[in-house]
């Protein structure tokens, strides 16, 4: 459906109180979700002025804003939709780190490895919380069968896993699962300033001394 222009609040909580208001007072299906600005607490409310004439009064001295206004203060507008649009964007992003994974896999690069690695288990957390505030939004059946399944993710011992995995990552530098390792007997390759040999590989550190500072792993080089 066509929209029109974007109700703007200063916050995900006023914005779900007038999706929650234009629900009741349509009495049928769900009207939509808010777009949390990702750079401050602003929220927008997807309108459409002919569908929702019958609730106009709800939005009276409410500031709007243009699809094209929203996108240059830096809203993002993605193609999922409904109440579960935000569980369906982390279960994307999870999908996608998890194809990644892959290639660092074939060229290990540890540091790169375990951003991705971290990366997927936050993305799944995500998704799981998502899933979670919204059933907590609908009520009625949807918070017994979220009870349900989550009862089903603490019974399987990966599922599990994954999740204590992002638990202790949040709490502590090292991991009690990813542990680099590599049979170093000779390495042949330039040898710049900083060459870095280690069990995760040669690197190499820019930026050094300086908020920038990364390992880079050296390219071109045998291990042998």
């Amino acid at each position: 459906m066509k929209v029109h222009r974007y109700i703007l609040l200063p916050n995900a909580h006023d914005a779900h109180n007038l999706i929650d208001k234009i629900d009741q007072a349509r009495g049928s299906d769900h009207w939509g979700e808010p777009n949390i600005n990702p750079f401050d607490e602003r929220a927008l409310v997807p309108w459409n002025d002919d569908y929702l004439a019958d609730q106009a009064h709800l939005i009276d001295g409410m500031a709007t804003i243009s699809f094209d206004e929203a996108q240059d203060q830096g809203w993002a507008f993605g193609y999922f939709t409904g109440r579960f649009s935000k569980a369906r964007v982390k279960l994307e992003e999870a999908q996608h780190i998890r194809l990644t994974l892959d290639a660092f896999d074939r060229n290990p690069n540890y540091p790169a490895y375990r951003a991705l690695f971290f990366g997927l288990l936050s993305s799944l957390y995500g998704t799981k919380e998502a899933l979670r505030k919204s059933c907590k939004r609908i009520g009625g059946e949807a918070l017994p069968w979220w009870d349900a399944k989550f009862e089903e993710i603490k019974a399987d011992p990966l599922l599990w896993l994954l999740y204590e995995l992002n638990n202790s990552d949040k709490h502590s530098i090292s991991s009690p699962l990813l542990r680099p390792r590599m049979n170093l007997y000779g390495y042949k390759g330039a040898a710049p300033h900083g060459l870095i040999i280690s069990g995760e590989g040669v690197f190499v550190a820019v930026d050094k001394g300086t908020a920038r500072e990364r390992w880079v792993r050296k390219s071109g080089h045998s291990v042998k």
